[in-house]
């Protein structure tokens, strides 16, 4: 079944880029939780943040619609998640 948590965009210096985020990532899981689609990272990201660092589980998605192999990575949201800049 195709993932439709695929990353569009980073903003430069975010705490995705910092975290090794990229455009066409997918993401698999945060903190251990599976995430579907699009509109469930929002809530999942700031749900999370709320305790510390968030961990997500993530694999590129390749030109052909292959993905790469699973990488975690650690994202600092900070401020972020309560809605600061």
């Amino acid at each position: 079944q195709e993932s439709r948590s695929t990353v569009v965009g980073v903003v430069a210096g975010s705490p995705a880029a910092k975290a090794g985020i990229n455009p066409l990532d997918v993401v698999k899981t945060i903190n251990g939780q599976k995430v579907s689609y699009w509109r469930e990272l929002a809530p999942a990201l700031t749900a999370a943040a709320a305790a510390g660092p968030v961990k997500l589980s993530v694999s590129e998605l390749k030109e052909d619609g292959s993905q790469a192999d699973v990488r975690d990575v650690v994202m600092e949201l900070g401020s972020v998640a309560e809605g600061e800049d």
